[in-house]
């Protein structure tokens, strides 16, 4: 039985196929036109899409980089409807790098006050955070003990909540 040698390539001594360099050359030329074609002036004028690509590089950035407190708190203030996306990130920044600084051994119960003020959040990625940090700190000291009461309300809800991930 022959076997099959994709895009006119023909076969070695040693049963794998080679390529010859007219399919190769035609390839190339296709590469390079296609991606010629690419009108890249939107993409890099495009705020949104440059800002959309950069975060999802990673979070390492919450593990390196310092931010000073009260960025942090001004980041965890509500100011406004919580569903809203700007809102959203910035609750979602401030929360990561609580949490980046706790998983280092960094004591950040400083910001509990402003935490249990988020468990009621629609998001569900802040509310996992905020349930990750009310877990660690919610019997620190006794202002977190009575601060976490607070908290027991919307843990209820979040239980009879149909919502399975929480």
């Amino acid at each position: 039985m022959d076997s099959f040698t994709p895009w006119g390539m023909s076969g070695s001594s040693d049963g794998n196929p080679i390529p010859s360099s007219a399919n190769l050359t035609a390839a190339a030329n296709a590469a390079t036109s296609a991606l010629s074609s690419i009108d890249t002036s939107q993409i890099l004028n495009s705020s949104t899409l440059v800002s959309s690509a950069l975060s999802t590089i990673g979070d390492a950035q919450f593990f390196e980089e310092s931010i000073s407190p009260s960025t942090v708190r001004n980041q965890l203030s509500v100011a406004g409807d919580p569903s809203n996306p700007s809102t959203t990130l910035n609750l979602l920044k401030g929360m990561k790098w609580l949490l980046a600084n706790m998983s280092k051994g960094r004591n950040v119960s400083d910001f509990f006050s402003h935490v249990v003020k988020l468990v009621g959040v629609p998001n569900l990625e802040v509310r996992k955070m905020v349930y990750i940090y009310l877990a660690r700190y919610a019997n620190h000291d006794a202002s977190c003990r009575e601060m976490a009461l607070l908290s027991i309300n919307a843990f209820q809800r979040g239980l009879a909540d149909r919502e399975p991930l929480m």
